[in-house]
């Protein structure tokens, strides 16, 4: 997934070694919320489960759907153990 993400342009990359690494990825992604919210006061979360094969793919059409609604639209999520994030 982390070779598949970087081909897509995400941004960055992190791939948790252990455990306890993971523990930390998972408690940056649940901060992301509070970090969009901080952006603007009306913030709407989106939970979505996208198979693997789909991911890129997803994430070009919300990032078109931005670009064409002017909207700013975070995107993070995990794939694992893995945390990646991309602008929109």
């Amino acid at each position: 997934m982390e070779e598949v993400a970087r081909r897509n342009g995400a941004l960055e990359v992190r791939v948790a070694r252990d455990e306890m690494e993971a523990t930390k990825l998972a408690a940056a992604r649940r901060s992301a919320f509070s970090a969009l919210a901080r952006l603007a006061p009306t913030t709407i979360l989106e939970d979505a489960t996208v198979p693997r094969s789909e991911l890129a793919k997803m994430i070009r059409f919300v990032t078109a759907v931005a670009k064409k609604y002017k909207l700013r639209i975070g995107t993070f999520g995990h794939m694992g153990m893995a945390i990646c994030t991309r602008p929109s």
